[in-house]
Protein backbone atom coordinates (compact mmCIF):
# COMPACT_ATOMS: atom_id res chain seq x y z
CA UNK A 1 0.00 0.00 0.00
CA UNK A 2 1.52 3.59 -1.21
CA UNK A 3 2.20 5.20 2.18
CA UNK A 4 4.12 8.95 2.02
CA UNK A 5 4.63 11.89 4.26
CA UNK A 6 4.48 15.79 3.00
CA UNK A 7 7.37 17.40 4.72
CA UNK A 8 6.50 20.11 2.59
CA UNK A 9 3.39 21.44 3.67
CA UNK A 10 4.76 20.61 7.47
CA UNK A 11 7.41 23.04 6.84
CA UNK A 12 5.29 25.61 5.07
CA UNK A 13 2.33 25.83 8.25
CA UNK A 14 3.31 27.96 11.64
CA UNK A 15 1.24 26.64 14.15
CA UNK A 16 0.62 28.44 17.49
CA UNK A 17 -0.13 27.15 20.71
CA UNK A 18 -3.68 26.68 21.88
CA UNK A 19 -5.09 26.49 25.69
CA UNK A 20 -6.20 23.17 25.38
CA UNK A 21 -6.36 20.42 22.86
CA UNK A 22 -8.24 17.43 22.40
CA UNK A 23 -8.18 13.90 20.45
CA UNK A 24 -11.77 13.59 18.25
CA UNK A 25 -12.23 10.97 16.03
CA UNK A 26 -14.48 7.82 15.19
CA UNK A 27 -13.61 5.85 18.44
CA UNK A 28 -12.19 7.52 21.05
CA UNK A 29 -12.52 5.79 24.20
CA UNK A 30 -15.98 4.52 22.78
CA UNK A 31 -17.11 8.22 21.81
CA UNK A 32 -17.26 9.08 18.04
CA UNK A 33 -16.36 12.39 17.25
CA UNK A 34 -17.72 14.17 20.81
CA UNK A 35 -16.20 17.85 20.63
CA UNK A 36 -14.28 18.51 23.92
CA UNK A 37 -14.64 15.48 25.35
CA UNK A 38 -13.66 15.47 29.41
CA UNK A 39 -11.96 12.23 28.55
CA UNK A 40 -10.09 12.97 25.29
CA UNK A 41 -8.32 16.59 26.45
CA UNK A 42 -4.67 16.50 26.09
CA UNK A 43 -2.57 17.11 29.32
CA UNK A 44 0.02 20.30 28.87
CA UNK A 45 3.46 18.93 29.60
CA UNK A 46 4.75 22.24 28.92
CA UNK A 47 7.28 23.58 26.62
CA UNK A 48 4.62 22.80 23.62
CA UNK A 49 3.97 18.77 24.59
CA UNK A 50 0.86 17.52 24.50
CA UNK A 51 -0.06 13.92 26.15
CA UNK A 52 -3.37 11.73 26.39
CA UNK A 53 -3.59 8.38 28.05
CA UNK A 54 -6.91 6.14 26.75
CA UNK A 55 -8.79 2.94 26.59
CA UNK A 56 -9.10 2.87 22.89
CA UNK A 57 -8.30 5.01 19.95
CA UNK A 58 -9.98 4.04 16.42
CA UNK A 59 -8.56 4.46 12.93
CA UNK A 60 -9.49 7.65 12.01
CA UNK A 61 -8.71 10.69 14.47
CA UNK A 62 -7.76 14.29 14.55
CA UNK A 63 -6.77 16.94 17.26
CA UNK A 64 -8.49 19.85 17.84
CA UNK A 65 -9.46 22.93 20.29
CA UNK A 66 -12.73 21.84 21.31
CA UNK A 67 -14.32 23.77 17.83
CA UNK A 68 -14.49 23.06 14.40
CA UNK A 69 -14.45 27.16 14.31
CA UNK A 70 -10.41 27.45 13.57
CA UNK A 71 -8.58 25.60 10.87
CA UNK A 72 -5.59 26.40 12.52
CA UNK A 73 -6.02 24.26 15.40
CA UNK A 74 -7.77 21.56 13.39
CA UNK A 75 -4.89 19.01 12.96
CA UNK A 76 -4.94 15.86 11.09
CA UNK A 77 -3.71 13.76 8.08
CA UNK A 78 -0.53 14.12 6.25
CA UNK A 79 -2.18 11.45 3.49
CA UNK A 80 -0.29 8.83 4.93
CA UNK A 81 -1.47 6.35 7.88
CA UNK A 82 0.11 6.26 11.09
CA UNK A 83 2.59 3.59 12.73
CA UNK A 84 3.14 2.97 16.23
CA UNK A 85 5.68 4.12 17.69
CA UNK A 86 6.76 6.36 14.80
CA UNK A 87 6.41 10.62 14.44
CA UNK A 88 4.04 11.28 12.25
CA UNK A 89 3.99 14.97 10.51
CA UNK A 90 0.72 16.33 11.12
CA UNK A 91 -1.37 19.15 9.03
CA UNK A 92 -3.36 21.85 9.72
CA UNK A 93 -6.02 23.06 7.74
CA UNK A 94 -9.84 23.41 8.27
CA UNK A 95 -9.99 20.41 5.78
CA UNK A 96 -7.14 18.09 6.83
CA UNK A 97 -7.78 14.67 7.13
CA UNK A 98 -8.66 11.95 9.18
CA UNK A 99 -5.25 10.28 10.28
CA UNK A 100 -5.20 6.46 9.44
CA UNK A 101 -3.77 3.52 11.81
CA UNK A 102 -1.46 1.49 9.71
CA UNK A 103 -3.44 -1.76 9.16
CA UNK A 104 -5.36 -1.33 12.15
CA UNK A 105 -8.96 -0.50 13.08
CA UNK A 106 -7.64 -0.07 16.91
CA UNK A 107 -5.02 0.96 18.85
CA UNK A 108 -5.78 -0.40 22.86
CA UNK A 109 -4.13 1.38 26.00
CA UNK A 110 -3.15 4.13 23.93
CA UNK A 111 -0.15 6.81 24.87
CA UNK A 112 -0.54 9.93 22.94
CA UNK A 113 2.78 12.75 22.38
CA UNK A 114 1.77 15.51 20.58
CA UNK A 115 4.46 17.89 19.93
CA UNK A 116 3.97 21.43 18.06
CA UNK A 117 7.51 22.31 17.91
CA UNK A 118 7.85 19.72 15.18
CA UNK A 119 4.28 19.65 14.57
CA UNK A 120 4.11 15.56 14.98
CA UNK A 121 2.28 13.15 16.52
CA UNK A 122 3.38 9.51 18.52
CA UNK A 123 0.94 6.91 19.29
CA UNK A 124 2.21 3.82 21.48
CA UNK A 125 -0.30 1.08 23.02
CA UNK A 126 -1.24 -2.54 22.20
CA UNK A 127 -2.07 -3.31 18.15
CA UNK A 128 -5.49 -3.98 17.72
CA UNK A 129 -7.73 -5.65 15.23
CA UNK A 130 -6.73 -5.49 11.77
CA UNK A 131 -8.76 -2.64 9.66
CA UNK A 132 -11.39 -3.22 7.35
CA UNK A 133 -12.14 -1.69 4.15
CA UNK A 134 -15.70 -0.76 2.39
CA UNK A 135 -17.58 0.91 -0.43
CA UNK A 136 -19.83 3.76 0.82
CA UNK A 137 -21.96 6.26 -0.61
CA UNK A 138 -25.31 7.60 -0.98
CA UNK A 139 -26.55 5.50 -4.14
CA UNK A 140 -24.91 2.23 -2.30
CA UNK A 141 -27.49 -0.20 0.17
CA UNK A 142 -25.94 0.69 3.09
CA UNK A 143 -25.06 4.40 2.84
CA UNK A 144 -22.37 6.59 3.90
CA UNK A 145 -21.55 4.57 7.10
CA UNK A 146 -17.87 3.47 7.12
CA UNK A 147 -17.69 0.16 10.38
CA UNK A 148 -21.34 0.18 11.32
CA UNK A 149 -22.76 -1.63 8.48
CA UNK A 150 -21.10 -0.66 5.51
CA UNK A 151 -20.39 -2.97 2.32
CA UNK A 152 -17.25 -4.88 3.01
CA UNK A 153 -14.75 -5.53 1.02
CA UNK A 154 -12.55 -8.83 1.15
CA UNK A 155 -9.02 -8.38 1.31
CA UNK A 156 -6.17 -10.17 -0.39
CA UNK A 157 -3.27 -8.86 -0.07
CA UNK A 158 -3.32 -5.25 -2.04
CA UNK A 159 -6.73 -6.26 -3.99
CA UNK A 160 -10.47 -5.55 -2.28
CA UNK A 161 -13.21 -6.86 -3.76
CA UNK A 162 -17.07 -7.23 -3.36
CA UNK A 163 -20.51 -7.37 -4.64
CA UNK A 164 -22.30 -4.33 -4.17
CA UNK A 165 -25.59 -3.19 -4.20
CA UNK A 166 -26.28 0.49 -5.56
CA UNK A 167 -29.80 2.16 -4.97
CA UNK A 168 -31.29 5.27 -6.30
CA UNK A 169 -29.86 8.66 -4.74
CA UNK A 170 -32.22 10.28 -2.40
CA UNK A 171 -34.31 12.67 -4.50
CA UNK A 172 -31.80 15.94 -4.46
CA UNK A 173 -28.65 14.51 -4.03
CA UNK A 174 -26.05 13.56 -6.19
CA UNK A 175 -25.38 10.04 -6.23
CA UNK A 176 -21.39 9.62 -5.24
CA UNK A 177 -19.47 6.49 -3.86
CA UNK A 178 -15.97 6.20 -2.60
CA UNK A 179 -13.75 3.50 -1.20
CA UNK A 180 -12.61 3.62 2.47
CA UNK A 181 -11.35 1.84 5.66
CA UNK A 182 -11.88 1.98 9.60
CA UNK A 183 -13.09 5.36 10.80
CA UNK A 184 -12.34 6.84 7.39
CA UNK A 185 -8.84 7.03 7.80
CA UNK A 186 -7.85 6.50 4.48
CA UNK A 187 -10.63 7.10 1.84
CA UNK A 188 -9.87 7.25 -2.42
CA UNK A 189 -12.02 8.69 -4.70
CA UNK A 190 -11.87 11.28 -7.68
CA UNK A 191 -8.50 13.41 -7.74
CA UNK A 192 -8.33 17.21 -7.24
CA UNK A 193 -9.87 18.72 -10.75
CA UNK A 194 -10.80 15.50 -12.14
CA UNK A 195 -14.63 15.17 -13.71
CA UNK A 196 -15.39 11.58 -14.27
CA UNK A 197 -18.70 9.10 -13.32
CA UNK A 198 -19.63 6.44 -15.00
CA UNK A 199 -23.26 5.16 -16.14
CA UNK A 200 -22.89 1.48 -17.36
CA UNK A 201 -20.25 -1.49 -16.96
CA UNK A 202 -16.99 -2.17 -17.13
CA UNK A 203 -15.75 0.86 -15.62
CA UNK A 204 -12.62 1.67 -14.94
CA UNK A 205 -10.86 4.86 -12.97
CA UNK A 206 -7.78 5.51 -11.28
CA UNK A 207 -8.78 7.01 -8.15
CA UNK A 208 -6.54 8.91 -5.60
CA UNK A 209 -6.51 9.50 -1.76
CA UNK A 210 -9.21 12.06 -1.18
CA UNK A 211 -10.60 13.88 1.97
CA UNK A 212 -14.20 14.52 3.17
CA UNK A 213 -15.24 16.51 0.36
CA UNK A 214 -14.08 14.13 -3.26
CA UNK A 215 -16.34 10.87 -3.87
CA UNK A 216 -16.98 9.25 -7.26
CA UNK A 217 -20.16 11.08 -9.05
CA UNK A 218 -21.95 8.06 -9.91
CA UNK A 219 -24.88 7.76 -12.70
CA UNK A 220 -25.01 3.95 -12.43
CA UNK A 221 -28.43 2.24 -12.84
CA UNK A 222 -30.23 0.36 -9.72
CA UNK A 223 -28.49 -3.42 -9.34
CA UNK A 224 -25.72 -5.23 -8.27
CA UNK A 225 -22.35 -4.96 -9.34
CA UNK A 226 -19.10 -6.19 -8.87
CA UNK A 227 -15.93 -3.59 -7.85
CA UNK A 228 -12.28 -4.27 -7.10
CA UNK A 229 -10.06 -2.19 -5.80
CA UNK A 230 -6.45 -1.95 -6.20
CA UNK A 231 -5.10 -0.53 -3.06
CA UNK A 232 -0.95 -0.21 -4.71
CA UNK A 233 -2.51 0.99 -8.16
CA UNK A 234 -5.46 2.64 -7.07
CA UNK A 235 -7.05 1.27 -9.77
CA UNK A 236 -10.98 1.03 -9.74
CA UNK A 237 -12.68 -1.48 -11.70
CA UNK A 238 -16.68 -2.20 -12.09
CA UNK A 239 -18.65 -4.71 -13.45
CA UNK A 240 -21.42 -6.94 -13.57
CA UNK A 241 -21.98 -9.10 -10.27
CA UNK A 242 -21.82 -12.78 -11.88
CA UNK A 243 -22.40 -13.72 -15.34
CA UNK A 244 -25.64 -12.00 -16.72
CA UNK A 245 -26.63 -10.12 -13.22
CA UNK A 246 -27.56 -7.04 -14.15
CA UNK A 247 -28.49 -7.33 -17.80
CA UNK A 248 -29.86 -11.22 -17.81
CA UNK A 249 -31.35 -11.34 -14.47
CA UNK A 250 -35.25 -12.54 -14.87
CA UNK A 251 -36.95 -9.83 -12.35
CA UNK A 252 -40.12 -11.75 -11.69
CA UNK A 253 -37.79 -14.29 -9.66
CA UNK A 254 -35.42 -11.90 -8.05
CA UNK A 255 -35.69 -11.11 -4.08
CA UNK A 256 -37.24 -7.65 -3.65
CA UNK A 257 -35.61 -5.39 -1.16
CA UNK A 258 -36.41 -2.40 0.87
CA UNK A 259 -34.51 0.74 1.72
CA UNK A 260 -34.94 4.01 3.75
CA UNK A 261 -34.56 7.07 2.13
CA UNK A 262 -30.49 7.11 4.17
CA UNK A 263 -29.76 3.83 2.27
CA UNK A 264 -30.19 1.61 5.05
CA UNK A 265 -31.90 -1.77 4.33
CA UNK A 266 -35.12 -2.38 6.06
CA UNK A 267 -36.13 -6.08 6.61
CA UNK A 268 -40.20 -4.71 7.30
CA UNK A 269 -41.41 -1.70 6.01
CA UNK A 270 -44.38 -0.02 6.75
CA UNK A 271 -45.80 3.10 7.19
CA UNK A 272 -43.48 5.64 4.68
CA UNK A 273 -41.57 6.54 1.92
CA UNK A 274 -38.94 3.47 0.49
CA UNK A 275 -36.75 2.35 -2.31
CA UNK A 276 -37.90 -1.23 -3.63
CA UNK A 277 -35.04 -2.88 -5.10
CA UNK A 278 -35.99 -5.98 -7.21
CA UNK A 279 -33.06 -7.12 -9.47
CA UNK A 280 -31.83 -4.18 -10.96
CA UNK A 281 -35.12 -2.08 -11.10
CA UNK A 282 -35.21 0.23 -8.17
CA UNK A 283 -38.32 2.83 -7.23
CA UNK A 284 -39.33 5.04 -4.79
CA UNK A 285 -42.69 3.55 -3.11
CA UNK A 286 -45.26 5.11 -0.61
CA UNK A 287 -46.23 2.21 2.38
Amino acid sequence: MKKFLLFAAVAATAMTASADWYVIGDNVNGNSWALASADAKMTDKGNGIYEWDGEILGSGFKFNDGTWDNGDYNWGSNGGALILGEAYYITASGTSGNIALDGMAEVKKPHIVLDENNQTVTVTGEQGEAAKWYAAGNVISTGWTVGNGGTELAQDGSILSGDVVFIAAPEGEAGEFKVANTGWGEQYGRGDGEEFSFDAVPFSAVLAPVGSTNGIPCTIAAGTYHLTFDLDTWELNITAAGEGAVEGIELDNAATVYYNLQGVRVANPENGLYIRVQGKKAVKVAL
